[in-house]
Parts: C-alpha cells; sequence; structure tokens
C-alpha cells in the first residue's frame, strides 16, 4: 500500500467520499426496502397506531409490547389518518436511518475508510434499515449521544438529550442509556471529592440533566413494566431443565457478542443452531470479549465499557431477547469506540498488541494479518449484501396470503387463522409436523396448552385489509386489528365464542379444530390444502423456511371452480 493511499484510507478530513456515501446509502436502502416485505414487528407496530386508541398506547400497550410508546405515536400520525401501510412505514425509517447515517459520516473520529463502509454494515444497513422498528431511533440517538460525549461536562444536555432519545425509542436503550449514565454520576461524584465541592452539586448542571433523564427513565419503566397477564415467548425455555437453561445462557453470552461484530453462529430459529455453532460462537466470543476488555484498560475506560455493555448482555442472556438485538450491542460497541478516538487523548492500543506486531517479522506474515483484518472488516458488510440478495428473492408470507384471499374473493368468508399452541415434543416422532398435514382435522401430536390470543399471523394478515375479516382474531375487541400479547383469561369461554360463530369455511395455517369443536360437529368434515405458501426469515447468512398452508372445506369446492385440492 502507498503512502498516497495509506492516508487517504486513514484520513480523517470529510470530503467527497463521505457525500457519496450517503447518497448511496440512501438510494439502495430505497430500492431493498421496496422489496422487503414488513415481518410481524412491523406490521404489528403499524396495527397499532392505525386502530388502537391514544390512550391504549399510551397507558395500555408498552405494558405488552416492551417498548415505549413513542415509535407508534409517530406512525399513528399517518396510520390514522389513511397513509398506505408500506409505503408510510418504510419512508419514516429510511428517513431516521438517512440521518443517523449522515451524523455517522459527517461527524465520527473514524478514518475515512471505516467511515465509508459501516452505513453498509448488516446492522446499520439491514436490519435497521431495511427492516422498520424503533431501533432507527435508537440508531439516530446513539451516534448524537456520540458528539455530545466529549463536552457532556460543559455541554451536559448535548448528551444528555440524546440519551433521552435513546430511553424513548427502546428498551434496551434505556438499559445502555442506564449504564451510562451510572458511569457518569460515578465521574461526577469522584470529581467532587477531589474538588471537595460536594455540598454544592446541586449547583451542578450536570445533576439536573441527570435527574431529568432519571425522571423520563422512572416514568418509561411505570409504561414498560410486563402487566401480570402479558405472553412470555421465553415459555419453552422456562420448561427445560436447569443445567439446560444455564447451558444455553452461558453460551449466549459469548454469541451475542461474537455475532455483535463479525460472527454469524444465531439464527432466526433456534432449531438451527448446531453443535460446531456454538462451539465457534464461544470461541469467537471469548477473543472478542479479551480484546474488548484490553482495548478498555489501555484507555482507561473500563466502567464505561463493563457497566452499560455489561448490562446489553445481562439482559439479553437472562431477560427477553431476540436474534435482532445483537445490532443494540453493535451500535453500543461503535459509541464506545467513537468516544475513545474522540477524546483528547487519542485512542491507546493495549501494549500486547503492539509486542505481537513487532515479533511478527515476516512480510508474508505481517501481509496475511492485514488481509485478514481487511476481510473481518468487509464481512459485515458481506452480511448486509447477502441478507439483502435473500430479501429480494425470497417471501415472507403474509402478503401472497392476503393476495391469495383477495383474488379468490375469500373476505366473506369464515376464515379461521392458526393460534400459538405447544405439542407435547416427546410425541413429535410418531407424529407428522403440523405444517405438513394435508387434511384438518388430522393427526398431530398431543396439545399441551393453547395460547388463542397469540396470533401474529392475524395480525400481519390484517394490514393488508380495511377490517378485521377472521372469526376467531379479538373477538372481543374486533375492532383492534393488532395480537394482544397476552394470555386468554379463559380459553374455553373464548374456543365457545369460536364455535358459536360455527365451523370455519377457510383455515389460514394449521388449526387443530378438533381440539375446539365437539365431535358431532366435525363428524364427516374435511378441509384440504388448496395453497401452499413458502415463507422465509432472514439474519445473515441463514434464512428459517416456513410456509402457510390455505385450508378449505371440502364440501366448499364446488362453489370455487378456481381452487383445487392440491395434496392427495
Amino acid at each position: 500500500m502507498t503512502e498516497k493511499t495509506r492516508s487517504l484510507l486513514f484520513a480523517k478530513n470529510v470530503g467527497k467520499a463521505e457525500a457519496v456515501s450517503l447518497a448511496l446509502y440512501m438510494i439502495l436502502l430505497a430500492v431493498i426496502q421496496s422489496f422487503h416485505e414488513p415481518w410481524f414487528d412491523e406490521t404489528q407496530a403499524w396495527q397499532i397506531a392505525r386502530s388502537a386508541s391514544l390512550h391504549d398506547i399510551l397507558f395500555v400497550i408498552p405494558h405488552y409490547e416492551g417498548h415505549p410508546p413513542v415509535w407508534y405515536l409517530i406512525l399513528a400520525v399517518f396510520a390514522k389518518n389513511g397513509f398506505p401501510f408500506e409505503v408510510t412505514l418504510k419512508a419514516i425509517n429510511w428517513l431516521f436511518c438517512s440521518g443517523a447515517m449522515a451524523v455517522l459520516l459527517f461527524r465520527s473520529p473514524f478514518p475515512k475508510a471505516i467511515r465509508c463502509l459501516l452505513p453498509f454494515t448488516y446492522e446499520c444497513f439491514y436490519q435497521y434499515g431495511v427492516v422498520s422498528r424503533p431501533y432507527c431511533i435508537f440508531m439516530l440517538m446513539v451516534f448524537l449521544a456520540a458528539i455530545g460525549y466529549r463536552e457532556r461536562n460543559t455541554h451536559p444536555w448535548r448528551y444528555i438529550l440524546p440519551l433521552m432519545g435513546m430511553c424513548l425509542a427502546t428498551a434496551y436503550g434505556m438499559l445502555l442509556a442506564g449504564g451510562l449514565c451510572i458511569v457518569w454520576t460515578i465521574e461526577i461524584v469522584a470529581e467532587m471529592i477531589r474538588a471537595k465541592k460536594c455540598s454544592t452539586f446541586w449547583k451542578d448542571m450536570r445533576f439536573w440533566s441527570l435527574c431529568s433523564i432519571l425522571a423520563l427513565a422512572l416514568c418509561i419503566v411505570a409504561l414498560v413494566i410486563p402487566a401480570e397477564d402479558v405472553y412470555f415467548s421465553g415459555i419453552e425455555v422456562n420448561r427445560m431443565s436447569l443445567w439446560a437453561q444455564f447451558k444455553e445462557h452461558f453460551e449466549r453470552i459469548f454469541m451475542v457478542t461474537f455475532d455483535t461484530f463479525i460472527g454469524a453462529t444465531m439464527t432466526p430459529s433456534d432449531v438451527q443452531w448446531t453443535t460446531s455453532n456454538i462451539y465457534f460462537g464461544i470461541l469467537g466470543g471469548s477473543i472478542c470479549w479479551i480484546a474488548l476488555l484490553m482495548i478498555a484498560k489501555a484507555n482507561r475506560c473500563m466502567l464505561q465499557f463493563l457497566i452499560p455493555y455489561g448490562t446489553y448482555i445481562l439482559f439479553a442472556v437472562f431477560g427477553y431477547f431476540s436474534y435482532h438485538h445483537v445490532g443494540i450491542g453493535t451500535l453500543f460497541l461503535v459509541f464506545w469506540s467513537w468516544t475513545i478516538l474522540d477524546s483528547p487523548e487519542g485512542a491507546c492500543m493495549p501494549p500486547l498488541f503492539g509486542k505481537i506486531w513487532e515479533r511478527l517479522d515476516s512480510a508474508v506474515v505481517r501481509c496475511f494479518v492485514k488481509v485478514t483484518g481487511v476481510v473481518l472488516c468487509l464481512i459485515p458488510v458481506a452480511y448486509a449484501v447477502i441478507s439483502s440478495l435473500y430479501d429480494i428473492r425470497l417471501d415472507y408470507g403474509p402478503r401472497a396470503v392476503a393476495d391469495f384471499i383477495k383474488e379468490h374473493h375469500l373476505e366473506d368468508t369464515k376464515i379461521m387463522v392458526i393460534w400459538n399452541h405447544v405439542q407435547d415434543r416427546s410425541e413429535l416422532k410418531d407424529h407428522p409436523r403440523i405444517y405438513n398435514t394435508t387434511h384438518i382435522p388430522g393427526d398431530h401430536a398431543p396439545i399441551v396448552e393453547h395460547f388463542p390470543n397469540i396470533q401474529g399471523h392475524s395480525s400481519m394478515l390484517s394490514a393488508y385489509f380495511d377490517r378485521n375479516i377472521f372469526m376467531n382474531f379479538n373477538v372481543n375487541y374486533p375492532g383492534d386489528l393488532y395480537m394482544h400479547y397476552c394470555y386468554a383469561p379463559d380459553n374455553d369461554a373464548l374456543f365457545a365464542q369460536w364455535v358459536a360463530q360455527g365451523l370455519p369455511d377457510v383455515l389460514i395455517g394449521y388449526c387443530p379444530i378438533d381440539e375446539i369443536y365437539p365431535p358431532e360437529m366435525l363428524e364427516g368434515v374435511d378441509y384440504v390444502v388448496v395453497a401452499d405458501l413458502k415463507a422465509s426469515i432472514i439474519y445473515k447468512l441463514s434464512t428459517a423456511d416456513a410456509g402457510t398452508c390455505i385450508y378449505l372445506r371440502s364440501d366448499l369446492l364446488d362453489e370455487y371452480p378456481d381452487l383445487e385440492q392440491i395434496y392427495p
């Protein structure tokens, strides 16, 4: 590498390269978004904004969704005024992400090559750019907080206000902002003790800014603290043995950190976690942890790393976590690196790194290390490219189901949609997988528990219609077009309301109606598959493939000559 090339790649000045990168990011993001079909989280938020009352958005729904209400309030401005679903949702996310990347490109202290590469990494481009969720707000606020960090003691509000924005964006943002505020409080108290000014703390504007974010955080906690009947999706984990739970928690400590950098060990489906994946994640995560702790020690910012990031990891391991939360850690580490590079002292590399480099006296070995470093930096970009290509090629599913309903004019029929239910896993080997069953009622493993309110398909499908068209979706609240994340107070009473409407004409997904309807109503009844629509969920290099079968009651086939049984 020539000296001119090196100086260009590692330059700190901002110029045409950053402007081109921002323009390219905005164009590519809009293009991939146009192919992207909204996932459940995206649709659920729009449906809440569209059909929930302002009172429920502010005071009820956060207890079930776990998110502060700001995202729903932003969407509600448009959803309640008839703006189109997909275009509006994506446009709002696009604006926040473009703003975040502008801040990153034009204000961050990273070398030019890194600065222009970061917008195209998996988390910044695909996970929080293409997929429209409140994390776009979080991303913008993290970068604004990084700008304000250096002058936090002289201009505290420039730092606190973005931290407040992090709290308002997501519960994970509140954890990280809280950790950063704890570290800052320790620094302020230590400074006052050294200067013997503890008695005048109330004159310090930093004190009042910290009080403000504490008050906001307490309000948000009061809003998002889980309701007593909130549905917890980790119910399967709770059925595991203590050893199995410990093993999973231990593995996740390292796998989450590894995936925060360059790993792809986690997947959209835990079923795909292989032993090699887990061991590779533990090894890679261990290396990442060691490197991070060494960097923190060398730059004297151990607390600034351990308290916020440690809180994030602990909540990810023992609290609530999904694979898309990996990016929260990624963005924090961007923030942390930003503050180290932007510090008055500048960044310090761990002495061990320098010693190892000095011992690599072979030009070939040094070249190999440099190439490896470049490849590692490009891996997150490759994830973004591959995920985007997957998104162009693969369907998520609900849009095709909605199109099928509209094409065959099924909106006014009695449609029942699949709900969550847990099968007896010990019996699965003796029964076909329920999504492969071609007839209903059919042979399936015994069901040990039903969760009739948990109907992700209903929420996603309803976004494509102007009303609730499903006979078993929110029967007591038909105007609510979003899924109620709660246990039913009385399953039998709710099922009785479904039965009172009569037999469904159409089934979306495998509905175990033999568990709901009495045998005399099902005698001679047969539902057959008339459509088998494939679907996929994307995460980095992997996809979780699934699908939705649409069933029609066999005695209705003559009424729909354009439909036919596709499986014997």
